[in-house]
């Protein structure tokens, strides 16, 4: 993906997962990867832009490496139906300090948005 727009983009933010199963899969996972950019790409190359949808957002951040990010997952999830909403579309891990900018796992940021509506 970096390679395919290295130097053809500005990128404006962190890269992002974006999740389209509605429940947790360990295997044959439906996963976008994504890169914020200046502007869109041209039709028709390996690699397309869109813009993502904005919206209301339950949101909570886990620090620390990846294995242990379930526990932020359960966090936000207990706190949907409580509060009155529920998931309105695939989940975004929005990679804040990865291993790109850091070799020590224990420094791993990520923002983990769930798409809500009232329920």
């Amino acid at each position: 993906l970096f390679g395919a727009i290295w130097g053809k983009v500005k990128l404006t933010g962190p890269t992002v997962a974006i999740y389209h199963d509605p429940e947790f899969r360990e295997e044959d996972v439906d996963v976008e990867a994504a890169i914020p950019i200046e502007g869109m790409l041209p039709d028709g190359g390996p690699v397309q832009s869109r813009e993502l949808p904005g919206g209301q957002m339950a949101c909570t951040v886990h620090q620390g490496p990846y294995e242990g990010i379930g526990e932020a997952y359960n966090a936000v999830m207990a706190w949907l139906e409580p509060n009155g909403y529920r998931v309105a579309g695939p989940v975004r891990e929005n990679y804040l300090r990865s291993p790109g900018d850091t070799d020590d796992p224990t420094q791993f940021v990520t923002e983990i948005q769930v798409p809500v509506t009232k329920a």
